[in-house]
């Protein structure tokens, strides 16, 4: 079992960062340097040397600075260890601090993953997992970076035989809820509509394709151009969507045009006060940024005129807003703080996918499992 100061090659464990489904991911120091990096550590004994062969492969294969940068791997101490850069935190932890982003700030966010990510996509690599947690945030440029291609699916490599549902349920495509193998890179860019969703509420909404659910994001104060692009991202028909992540890129990048607010960097170096240092420990309460945070100051202004009436979920959009980060911050701080997958071993799911076809969607989210096809 690890421990703070145990030794891979020339880096020490410091203290654990998050831990998925697949492997736990520790801060490290470089001992000559002091330099900190992310190492990712996986059992041997689970398949670890396969998997991050496998994903540091994928994750060399897409050079792009927008994916986090692999020094190195190594086995030791019945692990198998890959040494990444180190992130400040995800945009999940960013949420969590400063609260749901502005329109602007969120769109120019997800365009930033889509660079890498098309690149990814003409590389023919489907990443599988995206979501807030696995895009990652640091000072430099660029801001965000994609990170945890432990699902991703490159042609080289061979596809998952099982039925088993890998990845995380909310931020899943149906197709690839019914069947991982029928992932594409449209399956990705519905991924990246759910977390574009999540950036602007805080949370997961329900499915972009469910009947109204333009009108839900409108009534939760997303601009009404901002839901027109969600719903045609999220829409059940793979065809409907962009094909990939260049594709999502042009909307975004239309979808920008029309709202005026800050822009990411300039939004960042006002909500630094609140962001305080993410850099090792635990995080501040999940509570205390919302009071009078500049996040929520930013969405109240109505960036879209008519579009966006001011108007909130039952019970106020505010309440919501905090009692989602609530329990998000709460998992935050059972990982330490930081988030590359989701907190808890959550991140990678397996449920009965038979016998998902006969709940509703409500039922199937409650239970872990993939949704039936909208009705006629």
């Amino acid at each position: 079992m690890p421990y703070p100061g145990m030794t891979f090659g020339r880096w020490t464990l410091a203290h654990v960062l998050a831990q998925g489904g697949a492997g736990v991911v520790w801060r490290a120091i470089e001992a000559r340097t002091g330099h900190a990096v992310a190492v990712k550590l996986l059992a041997l004994d689970a398949g670890g040397a396969e998997l991050a062969a496998r994903e540091s492969e994928i994750m060399v294969r897409v050079r792009h600075p927008g994916v986090v940068r692999v020094h190195t791997t190594l086995e030791a101490h019945g692990h198998a260890a890959i040494v990444m850069d180190l992130a400040r935190g995800s945009l999940a932890s960013l949420v969590v601090r400063a609260g749901p982003l502005p329109p602007s700030v969120a769109i120019d966010a997800v365009l930033q993953a889509c660079v890498p990510l098309a690149v990814a996509h003409a590389a023919g690599v489907v990443h599988r997992d995206l979501k807030p947690h696995n895009l990652l945030w640091f000072d430099d440029a660029p801001r965000v970076r994609l990170g945890d291609f432990g699902i991703a699916h490159a042609p080289a490599q061979a596809r998952t035989r099982t039925q088993a549902l890998l990845g995380s349920i909310p931020f899943m495509a149906p197709e690839q809820r019914r069947d991982p193998r029928a992932a594409r890179p449209a399956t990705d860019v519905y991924a990246l509509g759910v977390t574009l969703a999540w950036l602007l509420l805080g949370e997961a909404p329900d499915d972009l394709y469910a009947p109204g659910a333009r009108e839900h994001l409108v009534a939760a104060g997303i601009p009404g151009v901002v839901a027109d692009l969600l719903v045609q991202i999220g829409a059940w028909d793979v065809e409907a969507r962009p094909r990939d992540g260049a594709a999502l890129a042009e909307h975004l990048e239309a979808c920008r045009a029309l709202l005026p607010g800050p822009d990411l960097g300039a939004w960042v170096g006002e909500a630094e006060s609140l962001l305080g240092n993410w850099d090792g420990g635990a995080p501040s309460p999940p509570w205390a940024p919302h009071e009078g945070r500049v996040a929520l100051a930013a969405r109240s202004e109505d960036p879209a005129g008519a579009l966006v009436p001011q108007t909130g979920f039952p019970g106020g959009a505010s309440s919501r807003t905090v009692l989602g980060s609530v329990v998000l911050g709460a998992s935050l701080a059972l990982a330490g703080g930081w988030v590359f997958g989701a907190p808890g071993g959550a991140s990678r799911e397996s449920v009965d996918l038979d016998a998902a076809l006969d709940m509703t969607p409500g039922e199937a989210l409650r239970r872990g499992a993939g949704p039936p096809p909208p009705q006629e």
